[in-house]
């Protein structure tokens, strides 16, 4: 039941349960019916509406609060044991339950909807009576009074939305309980928990409050896995669209006799797919040989047996048997043939090609908007799409261009990151009882907090211990939250300013140094510094201080710094802006990482 305050108009509607769907759908039924929206929404502080009832603001419901800012309300729900609150929502209920319930107690209904509309009768009567000691009724007084100055209904009625928890699988998908169903997310968060949205028609995924993923519900069936090829790792999204119709078209592109022997090879097996990895080896071929050494290649096979190997052709091309041509006809088939091109982005749509919008998709590719270009040429494909609203397809097509953009950005980072173990994560770290290796806190900074505060994490250990791999692993989860990384040995790093001075480009390298969000200082201090060595490090820790990140990777603690930097007065200066805002790691262990993972121990992909 709702109730209005000042003209006491009331809403009532029966419903099965007290869940969250009939919650919500009551809500939007009443805003329908009064056909407007009222600026405050008081409700009990039941569990369907208030998640916890906390001083000095209650924690609403996410999918309630998402509901009242749909309408453009807000919810300020009554205090526990104070029913004046609303006291005119408490006095209807026990009126209603007299003119409603009480004279509807005799009669049998088989359904909600029947019950629904002798109530709604009840309802009309019961708005329509006169007040006893005032002119009117609830209803002249609701349209003389408050119906202008309720707020206007949206376009579209609220659409119920449930939120739920998962976690990114390492096969970069999660799991809906709901469709027993996996969807895709962007890789670079696995392992990480992500806050799920499921309508009707939608899955959307969100990391902090920041959409990562969408996708069009699947409902026809469980088990399905729902995959966008910009959520793939690159390597992965080479081999998505490796299919017999692909081989074929890469072999019409080079030439008539790489056609002929890439069909042969598909075609001697009972199933096509058996020959994709023959088909492969063959592409690498002509990687090596060039296509045109390739098509000769094929042409010499086809002359010897009409289904060649692809032993074959690798033996013609090693032995040169494919140059044994007029040199003429050679460089007029070098003239008239193709260059291979892979590319991950969708190709460029002509306006030969039977389809709908080329135009707009063409533009699209020339604004280098690729993946929404693709997306956009999907929506029109499938029939999947057409029951979605304007707003969901849009915002799955700007979703594959985050997504790609973003896959895009993270791969630049890590090769700019130069890391000497670019395959470390936090994830393959080794916990092992002897390393003493505090995992709560290896956890809590690979969130990248301490980046956003500019402090600095120092690394301590003896050599072998893993200092460089765990630096290494802080580095990819830095570019992963998209930090920039730069990793250097400080022996290599001081020889970048005494070259920078010479060639008077000093300042211009310090103010590179100082750009990078995360600097990784492997070995350092390991030997003592020269004067001009320690003054180029002070000038890079004053560039950086409160400005950016470091991390320091060293095999001494904090009091040998003195005598590695040598002079007292530089020592204090660099120490003074390095340790008061760092985090410490230090690393034991008695057994060397080494000799734990080396050639006498079982390889491993951690540290």
């Amino acid at each position: 039941m709702a109730t209005l305050a000042c003209s006491q108009y009331s809403y009532v509607e029966a419903f099965l349960s007290m869940d969250l769907e009939s919650w919500v759908n009551a809500h939007a039924n009443a805003f329908q019916f009064f056909g407007g929206v009222t600026r405050i929404l008081v409700p009990d502080n039941l569990r369907t509406a208030v998640d916890q009832v906390t001083r000095p603001e209650p924690k609403i419901n996410r999918t309630y609060h998402e509901m009242a800012e749909h309408y453009g309300t807000a919810v300020i729900p009554a205090r526990v044991d104070h029913p004046k609150d609303k006291p005119n929502a408490e006095g209807s209920v026990g009126i209603i339950s007299t003119w409603i319930i009480a004279s509807l107690r005799h009669q049998q209904f088989f359904s909600l909807r029947e019950l629904n509309g002798a109530v709604r009768e009840k309802l009309s009567e019961f708005n329509d009576k006169p007040f006893q000691k005032k002119p009117g009724s609830r209803q002249s007084a609701f349209l003389e009074e408050e119906k202008a100055l309720l707020l206007s209904l949206p376009a579209s009625p609220y659409e119920l939305a449930t939120w739920s928890k998962a976690t990114v699988h390492y096969d970069y998908h999660i799991y809906v309980d709901r469709d027993r169903n996996h969807y895709s997310v962007p890789y670079e968060y696995i392992r990480h928990q992500v806050d799920v949205r499921t309508t009707s028609k939608t899955i959307e995924v969100f990391y902090h409050s920041h959409r990562i993923a969408s996708h069009v519900r699947i409902r026809s069936k469980a088990g399905e896995h729902v995959t966008l090829p910009d959520h793939m790792p690159e390597k992965h999204r080479q081999y998505l669209s490796m299919d017999s119709d692909y081989f074929r078209k890469w072999a019409k592109d080079v030439g008539p006799h790489a056609l002929m022997v890439v069909s042969a090879i598909l075609s001697a097996h009972k199933v096509e797919k058996q020959g994709y990895r023959t088909c492969t080896l063959l592409m690498k071929l002509a990687d090596k040989y060039s296509l045109v050494r390739f098509e000769d290649a094929c042409q010499r096979a086809l002359s010897y047996t009409p289904s060649p190997s692809y032993k074959t052709v690798q033996t013609i091309l090693k032995t040169g048997q494919d140059r044994v041509k007029v040199l003429s006809e050679q460089e007029k088939k070098q003239k008239q043939m193709p260059r291979l091109t892979v590319s991950s982005e969708a190709p460029t749509i002509t306006e030969d090609e039977t389809m709908i919008n080329p135009t707009t998709i063409n533009k699209l590719h020339e604004m280098r908007l690729a993946a929404m270009a693709e997306a956009f040429y999907n929506q029109m494909e499938d029939e999947t799409y057409k029951e979605l609203s304007f707003e969901e397809r849009v915002g799955i097509m700007v979703d594959r261009e985050w997504a790609k953009r973003r896959s895009n950005k993270l791969m630049r980072l890590i090769k700019n990151a130069t890391l000497r173990f670019p395959q470390a994560c936090i994830e393959n770290v080794e916990y092992h009882a002897d390393r003493k290796l505090d995992k709560t806190q290896v956890l809590r900074l690979s969130g990248g907090a301490y980046i956003g505060e500019k402090q600095n994490l120092i690394i301590m250990g003896a050599s072998g211990s893993g200092k460089s791999y765990l630096s290494c692993a802080f580095g990819m989860a830095a570019c992963r939250n998209y930090y920039t990384v730069k990793y250097i040995r400080l022996p290599d790093l001081l020889d970048e300013p005494a070259v920078a001075r010479g060639e008077g480009i000093y300042k211009k390298v310090i103010k590179q140094y100082k750009k990078v969000s995360l600097l990784i200082l492997d070995e350092w201090l390991l030997t003592p510094l020269q004067r001009p060595q320690a003054m180029d490090v002070l000038e890079l820790i004053e560039a950086r201080y409160q400005n950016a990140s470091t991390i320091f990777c060293t095999q001494f603690s904090k009091k040998g710094w003195h005598e590695k930097i040598g002079e007292d007065t530089l020592a204090d200066a660099i120490l003074d802006r390095i340790v008061h805002g760092s985090h410490t790691i230090f690393i034991d262990g008695r057994i060397s990482m080494r000799e734990r993972n080396g050639l006498l121990g079982e390889s491993k992909p951690g540290f």
